[in-house]
């Protein structure tokens, strides 16, 4: 089948002026664009994108990590392009998983709140809808809550399932593997499958239950029925919330919450058996998702695979009493630490040899990639760059990459947690970390949180955990981070659309999401 090669755009201007960095704001689709030494055939190739939600780069064995949760993935990795240094733009779903689907940071598509200025712009043309135009077949298979079809970025796709919040892979991929068996063989597909395995609450099946975890002899103190978000306390104690399941906006369960032992605004203080059986819960979620991938790869028709590029990747990671933050909060909502962003990127496709990337990505950058694999030009205004320059070794692609928005900037209705205003940003190169934080700059907010900005700078050469702020020592590193990131933000945000409209988020997925603790 011949397909038309539609140039699709977005409608919203692509960023304009170099900053001395490569132009890393600018689209990297020009035709002089260098190309990876491979010979890729771009017709009739499928693509298969797995988001394996909430799972870090820094937590699996694939990335050198001490317990062996990723060992299925590590053997299908040998034939695959493995990005080391990829990373996120948000430590959150919604905004994340916009960017990987729009090529724009979060600046410029604005989807940055989930009840306020949530719904991506008409004009911007997501993945589905390129690919849609081109003729492929497009699904998609979710664990709902953020990639729910009312925000906008996932227009495009033919079919969406109709899941619950937080529905796992289990389901997904065997929704996933039916739809693709059940396609005639007339036309490529894209086909995008995604479960909430690895997101707290941590509850791993039985089966994978106590193999990183042990209860004996241990002062466990939490349930793991919902969520923690936490913070350090004095003398290094880490405080933790619960992310308690009822309603905090319907006045019958906040008089229900006054005589419950157990209320939302319940705070645990973690013991350190409580941080290490959590991490060890996480870890083991990781491991139930990679036999879950492995069992539906394997279940693909061979032929079919031979013929589709798959992606597998993660919007966000999470932090377990780190950087006085547990749970990629703390008396805030935005993490940007490597935890939280430092996340994997594999691909796999027809003429890519596997192998170890080490160049710097962004999530933007997986768009303009998959698109020139497959012979599609990306929309105008796209503002990631393709890594297959920097597979071939050609070139760098990026010299710095950026992070960062602001959360409940309309102080609309949130968790009581989460009502501080906040924004959170960083830019990083090979060498130096900053990350800016600025704490309700309208000087409002729950008032147990004090009005605050604060820069860190990290060596992330010789200190990968930051662990080290050594903004005070190198003071013209900073300034000229600190003004780099404030140049990329503004211009980020002056390329986008205006401020998105809003859609009403329906009461029972909110209901549904805080009965299952979360939200």
């Amino acid at each position: 089948m011949s397909r038309s090669r539609v140039a699709a755009a977005f409608g919203v201007g692509a960023l304009l002026g170099a900053f001395g960095v490569g132009s890393v704001l600018l689209s990297s689709c020009e035709s002089d664009t260098p190309r990876a030494d491979a010979d890729l055939p771009s017709s009739e190739l499928n693509l298969l994108m797995i988001a394996i939600n909430n799972v870090a780069w820094g937590h699996m064995s694939l990335a050198g990590y001490g317990r062996d949760t990723t060992p299925n993935l590590d053997r299908w990795a040998r034939d695959a392009v493995v990005f080391e240094n990829f990373y996120s733009h948000c430590s959150w779903t919604l905004p994340a998983g916009t960017s990987l689907f729009t090529s724009l940071y979060p600046y410029t598509h604005g989807v940055l709140d989930r009840y306020h200025g949530n719904l991506l712009d008409d004009d911007v043309m997501p993945l589905a809808e390129v690919l849609s135009r081109n003729g492929y077949e497009t699904a998609a298979f979710t664990g709902g809550l953020d990639y729910k079809p009312i925000f906008g970025h996932m227009r495009g796709f033919d079919e969406i399932a109709d899941n619950d919040n937080f529905t796992s892979f289990e389901t997904t991929f065997a929704q996933a593997r039916e739809w693709i068996e059940s396609r005639d063989d007339g036309g490529g597909f894209f086909c995008f499958v995604h479960g909430y395995d690895a997101h707290s609450p941590f509850n791993p099946p039985d089966r994978f239950k106590g193999v990183f975890s042990n209860l004996d002899g241990k002062n466990i103190t939490v349930t793991t029925q919902y969520s923690l978000r936490g913070y350090q306390a004095e003398e290094g104690r880490y405080v933790a919330h619960y992310i308690w399941n009822e309603d905090p906006f319907l006045k019958e369960s906040a008089e229900k919450r006054s005589n419950k032992r157990f209320s939302m605004e319940r705070r645990v203080e973690l013991t350190q058996d409580d941080i290490e059986y959590l991490t060890a819960l996480y870890d083991e979620e990781v491991l139930h998702i990679d036999s879950l991938l492995d069992r539906f790869l394997r279940s693909i028709d061979g032929e079919v695979l031979r013929n589709t590029i798959v992606v597998i990747l993660s919007e966000h990671g999470e932090m377990f009493a780190k950087h006085g933050r547990f749970g990629r909060a703390g008396t805030v909502r935005g993490n940007l630490y490597d935890d939280v962003v430092h996340v994997p990127f594999l691909l796999r496709a027809p003429g890519l040899e596997g192998k170890r990337v080490d160049a710097l990505a962004q999530m933007i950058d997986v768009m303009p990639t998959v698109l020139e694999i497959m012979g599609i030009s990306p929309p105008v205004g796209a503002q990631g760059r393709s890594l297959l320059p920097a597979v071939g070794g050609v070139v760098e692609v990026n010299d710095f990459g950026f992070a960062g928005g602001r959360f409940n900037h309309a102080r609309k209705k949130q968790h009581p947690f989460f009502w501080a205003e906040t924004i959170n940003e960083s830019i990083r190169s090979r060498r130096w970390k900053l990350i800016r934080e600025l704490i309700h700059p309208a000087g409002k907010g729950w008032d147990r949180i004090e009005a605050a900005e604060t820069f860190e700078l990290y060596d992330v050469m010789d200190d990968g955990d930051e662990g080290l702020n050594v903004a005070d020592e190198n003071p013209r590193v900073l300034a000229e981070l600190s003004d780099r990131l404030a140049t990329w933000a503004a211009a980020s945000k002056k390329s986008g659309a205006a401020e998105p409209a809003t859609v009403e988020v329906p009461r029972a997925m909110e209901q549904e999401a805080r009965e299952k603790g979360y939200w």
